[in-house]
């Protein structure tokens, strides 16, 4: 995989979950990457995303991060 600061939804394997992190509320949450696809397309950049990322819980913008965490495989 690419360095964060270049990599799309389309570098991310179906094998790599996606998380959004909001370190004022310490809230985490997977984030569907077919939703993300859905809004912003594939060739999306995650660094541009991260940036619109908005906590459900305490409705924070600007510090929340993704976080990517590999899921078993069968």
């Amino acid at each position: 995989m690419r360095p964060a600061v270049d990599c799309t939804l389309d570098d991310i394997p179906e094998w790599i979950a996606i998380f959004g992190a909001c370190p004022a509320c310490m809230r985490g949450e997977q984030i569907y990457k077919s939703r993300l696809v859905r809004m912003f397309g594939k060739g999306a950049l995650l660094v541009q995303i991260e940036k619109r990322l908005r906590c459900t819980r305490c409705g924070g913008r600007g510090a929340n991060r993704f976080a990517l965490k590999k899921i078993p495989r069968d």
